[in-house]
Formats: C-alpha cells, structure tokens, sequence
C-alpha cells in the first residue's frame, strides 16, 4: 500500500482509506517494521506528504525489533542489510532515513521551480519529545545551516541562507504575533500553524512563545 500512496496511484477520494489502512496495520505492529529497504524509505515518505510527520516520528524513533534503534541495540555501529542484523554489516541500503532527517526535522526541502537551491524551503517538524535539531548541507551556492531548540517554552530557529539563494521559511507558531525575528521581518502569512517568511541571502533568527 505504500508504494501506490507514495506514488500518487490511488484515486484522490481513495487516498484517505490507503492511509488509514496503513495506519492501522502500524498500529497492530506496535509500529515496527516489516517493510524492506525500498519500503522503510518511502513508508515514512508516504506519511510525511499526507500530513502523518507525527506517525514517521515515531516509526524513526521506535526502539526493538524492527527499527532502526534496533541496530545499535544490537551493538552495531554501522547499518545491516535486514533488520534482524543478518547479511552485509556495512549496508548502506537502510539509510534512507537521513535524508527524511534533513528534509523533515531540520526542514530543508528542494523547490522543484528552482534548480540548484536557487530556492528553497525550510519547514521543520517539531516533535514534543524533542529539545533541538542541527544540520547543514552543501550547495553549488554554499551551504544552508539550520538549526532549532526548543526548551522552557520557548522555540528558537536559526536559518543560514547562501549567497545567490532565496528561501520560504515556515516558522511553527500559534500565530504572526508570537514570532520575533534577527533582522526584524514582516511575515507574509500565517498558514497550517506556521508564519511564513520570504528571505534572501543571510542568518536569520526567530523565537516563538510557544507557552
């Protein structure tokens, strides 16, 4: 079922009881898996772009037999080719999962517009049971930074934007007013919970009252 959801195949009126399927055969797992290299990538892609980040969350983070915790349970310190620990030590097929840390906890996602990093989004997920999240990346432009915290009621998100780039940064916030930035900036809007900002190059930081 993932495949099809991930790839668009299902009817748009269909779409709502392929998730709910799969949310419900996760939920008999105790979420863990039982997919291979090609469906732990896109599972959690899958849930990402139909507004499930807080189920890929928690299928990222689950400990024990089948989860990606359960190779450094198992004393490894670089990934298997299967979950139960069999086959190559040294496998990179499992990791798909960095690429959903940076495009989803730190929120850095390509603009299919714009080739390059020309533009970009930043669009972070903020799980409650996580304080902070820090990575960068390389770019023909240089690299994008971006890292947040988010402690004693307050969120703070620092964002690095190359030279000769721009960048759409969507804030978590429980509205426009709550959000102070370095430089000072005017939102373009407030949608899905989150103050919208256009920018250029440059550092910028934002903090959020979130209590």
């Amino acid at each position: 079922m993932t495949f099809p959801l991930f790839l668009g195949l299902p009817d748009p009126e269909d779409e709502p009881a392929v998730l709910e399927n799969i949310l419900q055969d996760l939920e008999r797992k105790k979420w863990h898996f039982n997919v291979g290299v090609l469906g732990a990538k896109y599972l959690l892609e899958a849930l990402t772009e139909h507004g499930q980040s807080p189920a890929a969350y928690t299928l990222a983070t689950q400990t024990g037999y089948a989860s990606w915790a359960h190779l450094l349970e198992g004393g490894r310190t670089t990934l298997s080719e299967f979950w139960d620990l069999h086959g190559s030590h040294n496998h990179v097929m499992m990791g798909s999962i960095d690429g959903w840390l940076y495009r989803n906890l730190a929120g850095i996602q390509t603009d299919e517009q714009h080739a390059g990093f020309e533009h970009f989004f930043i669009k972070p997920f903020v799980p409650k049971s996580l304080s902070f999240v820090k990575a960068n990346i390389q770019t023909v432009r240089g690299p994008i930074a971006v890292s947040w915290v988010n402690t004693n009621g307050i969120f703070e998100l620092n964002v690095s934007v190359p030279a000769n780039s721009s960048a759409t940064i969507h804030v978590p916030a429980k509205s426009r007013k709550s959000v102070e930035s370095t430089p000072a900036l005017r939102s373009e809007r407030f949608e899905n919970g989150t103050a919208v900002y256009n920018v250029s190059s440059g550092v910028y930081q934002f903090q959020v009252l979130t209590e």
